[in-house]
């Protein structure tokens, strides 16, 4: 019986080896005995069925779409091609080689032969390849990729000329970056929700990899590719559309960018931002968003004209996502309905904040960046005054910038509107999301393998159960300071003239809208859901320009902002990906090392 177990857990777990990659049949029945783990069973047994050509067997408790099974029974006969060419090219072995062997060689094995479950991982294996290659394209396309109308003169045309948009790539700029784009790419492909699934068949790892790869083709305005890795997306997991929304917003905000530089030219401009003279302190988010929505409505007609006309393949995976779930009877999920019912679960956008928050502040925070992000939501700020400067002299003072006056100084609290705004805005949206928008599923109550359950148990014994003020307080202002650190990563970065978002406020809201709605309708609590929106963060917030800049998104920076923060260091990159490394490595050892029995079944600890 020990014996058993033993064998048990070490077949546990497959790393990338020449046994997993092997494109040989198994050579026993042992080893074509299935070694899924978890959930993974579901998976496996469907990609066997389409092995075996049964298209029509559907397993009710699957409720994503079946894209990866279809891929996966392409993977098994590449696997079978190169099994059939090595047999073609390796000369037989010594017991076989008689002419009449040679002159009749052995069949190759059946299909589902190579669907067995070391060759599946071995496909995540390979699209977490992948995933690492387009967080590597997605990163130069959003800091080193421009865009800038050219007018060209038209073949033949006389004296006529047409408009081009020229996508390029700074070179020198993205030769001195490419360390920290590697790193990027590296903190997204580490990140332990995200590795750790690159060794089991699981959708997530493909879904991101897809999602990664549309956006990198979006950001160099390439359309059509992008809406045919979003429809791969799509075909993996349902809540990929919201992410496809996201890369179709964002490539909206680029196009209106491209019009807002024509307009400014002519005379006319699309929002706040742009112009000669000093830019005004920085919008809010919303009212840039405003400014941005009342411009759409003023230059509906062109703008309108331009986004459809550039963007136009990017809303095919939007209405694919549409007609699916009217095909679907208004579900989104395809199977196991009862415990994946659409809700209303808005505690999922405080603890997607907070795991954001755990898994980038090691790799691109600052103690000040999180001093500065609490200021900008407090109440009240510090202003430094002079000791000789009372009265109406404060207050040329501070048009000043402060920079007058040599005398001694002190430092006086003053109220800040924008601040209570801030503050009220957040906290009041995270009280109600956490006092009536927690749900406490049966699965993350009963499913003692993945860690969610004991995050959820060590929670109510600290801080009470759902529902009491305790817990509440401490969930919305954890979400909210969090949310706040995160909005001052990705919108403190100053924008280049180049830059081909100009409207970084407006992006960060449809950032946290997408994340918001990526989450919120999964009334189940499991990490490995907040992996896209932490993928997204860390590409657009790992800067080569730094964070916390002066304007933070365009025009004259402002005199009284303070000095832009470096970019991330190497140093602290480094340690944040031995992090990662780290904590990998503790999650395999307990998958592999810490089994345990329960109902009769063994079951292993897992994200």
């Amino acid at each position: 019986m020990v014996e058993k177990q033993e064998e048990r857990k070490k077949k546990g777990f497959v790393f990338p080896s020449p046994q997993l990659t092997s494109t040989s049949p198994p050579r026993s029945p042992r080893e074509k005995k299935s070694h899924a783990k978890q959930d993974e069973t579901f998976h496996v047994n469907q990609t066997r069925a389409y092995c075996e050509g049964r298209w029509r067997e559907w397993d009710p408790k699957i409720t994503t779409p079946p894209g990866l099974y279809v891929l996966a029974v392409g993977w098994a006969r590449a696997l079978r091609a190169a099994a059939a060419l090595r047999r073609r090219l390796l000369p037989p072995s010594s017991s076989s080689s008689s002419p009449s062997f040679r002159r009749s060689p052995l069949p190759l094995p059946p299909l589902e032969d190579f669907c067995t479950t070391t060759s599946l991982r071995s496909l995540n294996v390979l699209l977490s390849v992948a995933c690492f290659v387009a967080a590597a394209a997605v990163h130069r396309g959003l800091h080193f990729v421009s865009w800038t109308k050219t007018k060209r003169k038209r073949p033949g045309g006389g004296g006529a000329t047409t408009e081009t948009v020229v996508v390029e790539e700074n070179a020198r700029l993205a030769a001195r970056g490419y360390p920290l784009t590697l790193a990027a790419a590296a903190l997204v492909s580490l990140l332990p929700t995200h590795a750790f699934y690159s060794f089991l068949f699981y959708t997530d790892v493909g879904a991101l990899a897809a999602i990664l790869g549309s956006w990198a083709f979006s950001l160099r305005r390439r359309y059509w590719p992008s809406a045919a890795f979003s429809l791969v997306a799509l075909s993996f997991r349902q809540t990929s559309a919201v992410w496809c929304c996201f890369i179709l917003g964002d490539a909206a905000l680029r196009e209106l960018t491209l019009f807002q530089r024509r307009s400014e030219g002519e005379g006319g401009g699309l929002g706040e931002q742009g112009g000669g003279s000093p830019s005004p302190p920085p919008p809010t988010i919303l009212r840039e968003a405003a400014a941005v929505a009342a411009a759409l409505l003023e230059n509906r007609a062109r703008v309108l004209r331009r986004v459809l006309s550039g963007c136009f393949p990017l809303f095919i995976p939007l209405l694919a996502s549409a007609a699916f779930v009217r095909w679907n009877g208004g579900s989104l999920a395809l199977g196991d309905r009862d415990n994946h019912a659409v809700s209303a679960h808005w505690a999922q956008a405080l603890y997607a904040s907070c795991f954001a928050f755990l898994a980038l502040f090691p790799a691109l925070g600052r103690g000040a960046d999180v001093v500065a992000a609490l200021v900008e939501i407090s109440p009240v700020r510090a202003v430094a005054v002079g000791e000789a400067e009372e009265g109406g002299a404060r207050a040329s003072s501070s048009r000043r910038g402060g920079r007058g006056g040599g005398g001694g100084k002190s430092v006086a609290l003053r109220p800040n509107v924008r601040g209570l705004r801030s503050f009220l805005s957040l906290f009041c949206f995270a009280w109600l999301a956490a006092a009536h928008g927690t749900i406490e599923h049966p699965f993350l109550l009963s499913d003692n393998r993945h860690f969610s359950f004991y995050a959820w148990r060590l929670a109510r014994r600290l801080l009470g159960p759902v529902g009491s003020a305790g817990r509440t307080a401490a969930t919305a202002l954890a979400g909210a300071a969090a949310f706040a650190w995160l909005r001052r990563l990705l919108t403190g970065a100053p924008s280049p003239p180049s830059a081909t978002n100009g409207f970084p406020r407006a992006w960060f809201l449809g950032f946290a809208l997408a994340a918001a709605l990526s989450l919120v309708p999964s009334p189940l609590l499991e990490f490995r859901y907040f992996t896209p929106t932490v993928a997204v963060a860390a590409l657009a917030g790992a800067s080569p320009a730094g964070r916390g800049g002066r304007g933070g998104g365009g025009g004259r920076p402002s005199p009284s902002s303070p000095a832009p923060a470096p970019p991330p260091s190497p140093g602290q990159l480094a340690l944040a990906l031995l992090l990662y490394v780290g904590v990998l490595a503790a999650v395999v050892r307990v998958f592999l090392m810490r089994p345990f029995e329960q109902d009769g079944e063994l079951k292993r600890f897992m994200f």
